[in-house]
């Protein structure tokens, strides 16, 4: 930016987004970035809610789960195994999406 402040998404946003790509690709690396991030904290419902609210009505969490705990396709083989049950526990654990509220369609005011 032009004041040398950097912006960046927030981890619900990032989740949000993962959520999204794991029903577009199979690549070890989302995975791994959702295994981070639950590890670190980041709330899956919450996640899920966020992509839906991003994404519209067509987004279904329910695929997302699916994607999440099916290791077959691409290179997600090379998953570690607690990874792999990083994942699985945290989607074990969903139950009730909270409601999640969008609060800006933009990272930052007008620049410029």
């Amino acid at each position: 930016t032009e004041d040398g402040v950097l912006q960046v998404a927030s981890f619900d946003d990032l989740m949000a987004t993962k959520m999204k790509v794991v029903l577009q690709r199979a690549e070890a690396k989302d995975y791994r970035d959702v295994a981070a991030m639950v590890e670190a904290g980041v709330s899956l419902p919450h996640g899920l809610a966020a992509a839906r609210a991003i994404f519209g009505p067509n987004f279904q969490p329910s695929e997302s789960l699916k994607a999440l705990v099916y290791f077959g396709d691409g290179d997600l083989k090379s998953l570690t195994a607690a990874e792999k049950n990083t994942l699985v526990e945290a989607v074990k654990t969903v139950r009730d999406l909270p409601k999640v509220v969008i609060l800006s369609k933009e990272l930052a005011g007008n620049i410029g």
